[in-house]
C-alpha cells in the first residue's frame, strides 16, 4: 500500500493513524512524507503496490482532509469497487 499526503498541517497525524490502522491489519505500507496525487498515483504501480490512499482534500480549506483510495493500477475506484456487499451480513465481531 502506497500512502501519499499533502502539507496540509493535520497530514501528518492523519497519516500516523492510517498507517497504524494498516499495521494493525497485518498490511504492509510504504509512506512517502509529501506527495501530490499525481505523484502518489504513478508511485502505485511502479512500487507494485495493491493499491493507494491519499490523505487530502483538494482545494478545501485547511482543516479538511480526505482518504482518497488507488486500485493497483493507481486508479481511483469507484464506489462499487470500494464497497462490496460483505460476506457476513455487515456483522462482524472485532
Amino acid at each position: 500500500m502506497v500512502i501519499g499526503r499533502d502539507a496540509r498541517l493535520s497530514g501528518q497525524m492523519v497519516s500516523d493513524l492510517v498507517c497504524a490502522t494498516l499495521q494493525a491489519l497485518d498490511s504492509t505500507s510504504s509512506t512517502w512524507l509529501i506527495d501530490n496525487t499525481h505523484g502518489t498515483k504513478l508511485r502505485v504501480p511502479l512500487e507494485k503496490a495493491g493499491g493507494g490512499i491519499i490523505l487530502t482534500a483538494s482545494h478545501n480549506p485547511i482543516h479538511w482532509n480526505a482518504l482518497k483510495l488507488l486500485n493497483e493500477k493507481g486508479e481511483f475506484i469507484s464506489a462499487a469497487d470500494g464497497c462490496p456487499a460483505p460476506a457476513h451480513g455487515g456483522r462482524r465481531k472485532f
